[in-house]
This record gives structure tokens, sequence and C-alpha cells, in this order.
């Protein structure tokens, strides 16, 4: 799903873009069968796996590579006053 995915409209641009630390991420979330949603950047950008599909019902697939306020409203403003960042390395 994400790799077919038309990263151009996206905020994050394409992959190839990617900092090395988001493309360790995503690659780590595609791999696992958990259901992991990781919000990325300070628009909070939704990326997701396939098995999180079902956990957001109606969401997808607009959701994907979109800012988390454009689809999960309110939660955003919590997730914004209690930040959980690393450091940055790029």
């Amino acid at each position: 799903m994400m790799r077919a995915f038309n990263w151009s409209e996206s905020p994050l641009g394409q992959p190839g873009h990617w900092s090395r630390a988001l493309k360790t991420t995503v690659g780590m979330l595609l791999a696992t069968q958990a259901q992991i949603v990781l919000f990325w950047g300070p628009d909070f950008v939704a990326l997701y796996n396939d098995a999180y599909v079902s956990s957001i019902g109606a969401k997808h697939p607009r959701a994907l590579g979109r800012p988390a306020i454009e689809n999960w409203g309110g939660a955003v403003g919590r997730s914004r006053t209690a930040p959980c960042r690393g450091p940055s390395h790029e």
C-alpha cells in the first residue's frame, strides 16, 4: 500500500528525499504484523501499515500521507501539548 502511494501530494514528498531516520522507521513499521500508525514531523503526517487499516475504517486511504489534523481532529491538539520527539539528525 505505501509503496504504491502517490507521495508527491504528501507534505513528506517522495520517499527518495526522506531522512534516513524516517526511512528506517517506516521500514520497521512495514515489517511488523502489529497495527502501527506513525505521526511524523511538525504536521504529524500519518504513516501506517496494512494491519492498521482495519483500525481507521473509512479514514483509509485518505489519511495516509496526510497531516493528522485532517483526519484525527481533536486528538492532534492533545498530541501537540506533550510531543514525544527524538534528536534531530538532519
